[in-house]
């Protein structure tokens, strides 16, 4: 088996994992909660496990639009806000895995005040 062919299984293994927790009617929240992201603290934007997280959301967003939600709607749900684990250090933590490169960028984007 080579890089590309364990590259599509995973993929393949994520997507059904995603399709079980949409058929449980689980909602990003409760995966964020399982995935023990809950607990991550100041870390949360180093985690991995975020990334895979990330594409729940967007998968059920994509699937759900009644329930649609956001990342920001979740981190205050457990607790997160812009004057704590938000802060640009934490962000710029974000920038070291691939899969977040993107929302740290817009994120930081978005923080800036109008007179930045």
């Amino acid at each position: 088996m080579d890089v590309q062919d364990t590259k599509n299984m995973a993929e393949q293994l994520q997507t059904e994992l995603f399709q079980r927790w949409m058929k449980k009617g689980q909602i990003p929240s409760e995966i964020f909660k399982m995935l023990n992201l809950d607990l991550a603290g100041n870390k949360l934007f180093t985690n991995p496990t975020l990334v895979t997280w990330k594409k729940y959301l967007s998968a059920f967003n994509r699937e759900d639009t009644d329930k649609k939600t956001t990342l920001w709607a979740t981190l205050r749900a457990h607790g997160y806000d812009d004057n704590s684990a938000l802060n640009a250090s934490v962000l710029a933590g974000s920038w070291k895995i691939s899969g977040l490169r993107f929302f740290a960028a817009t994120t930081q984007q978005s923080r800036k005040q109008p007179s930045d």
